[in-house]
């Protein structure tokens, strides 16, 4: 009885040994952001930042580009999602994704159909921040560099956490709270609307990235509005910042205000 016991153990200890899902750091690349527009040829047109490690700290950078942009068409993210080595040499890490930006002319179509895969999908938490590219290109905006962060996707994430805490300009929505507003009766969700400024095909270039007065940048401009899961319009910074006073969402800011005689105004922070 005990030999056989052993023996059962000794199958079990087979089972547990090694890990058969693992992947060589050589052979990943990290996901930063992801863009959806509609394809020309295909329904969607899905563009990926991944970033290279060694590229991100003085300690180990070479000089080469720290992040790459590549692009896929097809009829569902999920299918893209899976092909995307298609384009791209390492197996694409999805689980730290900050950023997903939309185009606009997608968002007025409603982006129930590809949302519900982000909401599935194992791979991909739920804590990234969802943007809609007012007036242009998704995929663009993951192409401009900058001198702050070496990933676009990284700087547009901090740029609205930060301007959110800091004034209020921006509401912090990610994915759960899409889908719980949407799902909720009465309720309509909003996202914050960023603009990109110059010449798109410049975005990417090492130049823009040590100018003092860069070609092009992404700014966020206004808060888009959403009825019936497609887009409706947008409304100023302003208005977004009475938004979350009224929800409670504002810590701390400054607010403008002018006098009686309207010659002279008083700022309060």
């Amino acid at each position: 009885m005990n030999f056989l016991k052993c023996i059962l153990l000794l199958c079990l200890l087979l089972l547990l040994t090694g890990c058969w899902d693992r992947n060589e750091l050589a052979k990943t690349s990290i996901v930063t952001g992801m863009a959806v527009d509609k394809g020309e040829s295909f329904k969607y047109k899905l563009t990926i930042e991944t970033t290279e490690a060694r590229e991100m700290t003085a300690l180990t950078a070479t000089g080469l580009a720290s992040s790459n942009v590549a692009s896929l068409e097809g009829n569902t993210i999920g299918e893209l999602v899976s092909k995307f080595n298609v384009v791209n040499a390492t197996i694409p890490i999805y689980s730290h994704m900050r950023v997903l930006v939309i185009s606009e002319e997608l968002a007025k179509d409603g982006m129930l159909d590809f949302m519900d895969f982000f909401d599935r999908n194992r791979q991909i938490r739920d804590d990234f921040l969802i943007v809609i590219a007012k007036t242009g290109k998704a995929g663009d905006i993951l192409n401009v560099n900058n001198m702050y962060k070496k990933s676009p996707s990284l700087k547009l994430f901090t740029q609205l956490t930060t301007m959110q805490k800091d004034w209020g300009g921006a509401p912090d929505i990610k994915l759960n709270d899409y889908t719980r507003i949407y799902n909720s009766e009465g309720q309509a969700p909003v996202l914050p609307a960023v603009q990109l400024i110059g010449d798109p095909k410049k975005g990417g270039d090492i130049e823009n990235l040590k100018s003092e007065a860069p070609d092009n940048q992404v700014k966020v401009n206004s808060l888009a509005a959403f009825k019936n899961g497609k887009l409706a319009g947008y409304a100023s910074l302003y208005e977004v910042r009475d938004l979350l006073f009224v929800q409670g969402k504002i810590k701390s800011t400054s607010i403008d205000a002018k006098c009686v005689d309207e010659k002279k105004s008083l700022n309060i922070v």
